[in-house]
């Protein structure tokens, strides 16, 4: 009897667990977002970007004008003979390390670049989700790819209300650096 007891509370006990936390899922607001489209469409990550793009630029112009010099000093190679040949083929060997190590270095550069560019941007981002969910009283709001979400009602999505309002926020700082 008295195990049969112990089994009553246990099942009474979950039921009631069961009930206070369905009521409480009811009365929760959840929100998601994506952060990659918040950081490619919104004024400031699209600023970011531009900046990244154009210093890509910048650096492909000069891999392009060393792959010029090559291409130049291997066409010559062809109609030279000799002590100039050799001159010339020990010139592109050199000219061919410094293109790989200009390349890697760049590589490199532009990862550092854009960790630098996109830290700020997203602490803002992170900063103006907070503030959502405080001021609109959300329970939880997840990042779509982060958190591993594999369906959301589009009800939930709050990416085009962080991009509106990162936005103005954003207007606003520039004008008062203007």
């Amino acid at each position: 009897m008295k195990i049969r007891t112990g089994m009553y509370s246990a099942v009474i006990s979950m039921l009631i667990f069961l009930s206070a936390s369905m009521a409480a899922a009811a009365g929760s607001k959840i929100g998601v977002f994506d952060f990659k489209e918040i950081l490619t469409q919104s004024r400031a990550g699209v600023a970011a970007f531009d900046k990244l793009e154009q210093e890509g630029e910048n650096r492909k112009k000069k891999l392009e004008n060393k792959a010029s010099e090559f291409k130049r000093l291997k066409q010559e190679s062809a109609i030279v003979s000799g002590e100039k040949y050799q001159d010339i083929m020990g010139r592109l060997r050199d000219l061919k390390d410094d293109i790989e190590d200009d390349q890697k270095q760049y590589a490199r550069e532009m990862q550092a670049m854009e960790l630098e560019l996109l830290k700020p941007v997203r602490a803002e981002i992170v900063d103006l989700i907070q503030a959502v969910g405080q001021k609109e009283h959300y329970t939880l709001i997840l990042e779509i790819r982060e958190s591993g979400c594999l369906y959301f009602d589009k009800a939930i999505d709050l990416t085009g209300i962080i991009i509106q309002r990162y936005d103005a926020q954003y207007k606003k700082a520039a004008g008062r650096k203007q």
